[in-house]
């Protein structure tokens, strides 16, 4: 089993209306100030083991946006723009987040959104081009002519 840490600036409080358009929504209270472009939104299967097994292509990045102890975020599955609202019963912000599903995501119960807090990454450069590569002389002359080959064979090319 992985240990893994918990988040403690976000809460995943609740999902609503699962199945149904348009209000299907993933609700988050923020318990700390925080920046949100550090945490993700994942679906995943939940086996009879409790154990969540993520869903291919089923991710969200809230973006560069910063949320206040005490705000909420909503983040509604189907489409729209991002938005800010301030709540009449209580302070802080309300957050409108749209995942832009053209269909509800949450309607087998057995689907669970996951929160993620993104701690290290590795993006890849971009490669220098085909032409370049061929001439390279370097140790890696067969990795650059199979990178070459790969570029040859995408489609389009």
């Amino acid at each position: 089993m992985i240990a893994i840490d918990n988040i403690n600036e976000i809460l995943l409080h609740s999902v609503q209306a699962r199945g149904v358009p348009n209000q299907e929504c993933i609700v988050f209270q923020a318990l700390e100030d925080c920046e949100l472009g550090v945490f993700g939104v994942l679906l995943g299967f939940r086996k009879d083991t409790g154990a969540v097994i993520p869903l291919r292509d089923h991710f969200l990045w809230f973006g560069e946006k910063r949320a206040t102890a005490g705000d909420w975020i909503f983040l509604y599955t189907g489409p729209g723009e991002y938005r800010e609202s301030t709540m009449n019963d209580r302070p802080g912000t309300l957050h409108l987040c749209y995942w832009g599903r053209d269909k509800t995501v949450l309607h087998d119960p057995r689907v669970s959104a996951v929160l993620i807090k993104i701690g290290e990454v590795a993006i890849s450069i971009p490669p220098p081009p085909p032409q370049a590569l061929s001439q390279l002389a370097s140790p890696y002359g067969a990795q650059t002519e199979l990178y070459s080959d790969a570029v040859d064979k995408r489609p389009g090319n």
